[in-house]
């Protein structure tokens, strides 16, 4: 079998496809659904901050830096009108949440 340039072009297009077919479809979703209600257990329209704390990959294991130089803080408000939040999962090596 001779290989020619649009050959190789042609495989190289579908094993990239493939790839990325399989990135999309394995990717899970990591977030959390929080539900605010009250106390008759009725969805509550609120505005909720939420404030996401994470280490830096090589900086957070440096135990003499600051804490402001180890992580990253992001914060977001958001109005849930329908009491329903949703936010990122944090997760860490052994932990399920």
């Amino acid at each position: 079998m001779k290989l020619t340039k649009r050959t190789v072009w042609t495989g190289g297009i579908v094993v990239a496809a493939v790839v990325v077919a399989f990135l999309l479809l394995s990717s899970v979703k990591d977030q959390l659904t929080v539900h605010l209600v009250d106390w008759n257990k009725k969805p509550v329209s609120a505005s909720v901050t939420v404030q996401e704390t994470r280490l830096y990959p090589v900086l957070g294991s440096m135990k003499f830096l600051p804490q402001w130089a180890r992580v990253s803080t992001r914060t977001n408000d958001v109005n849930a009108m329908d009491g329903i939040l949703k936010v990122r999962r944090v997760k860490k090596a052994g932990n399920d949440t």
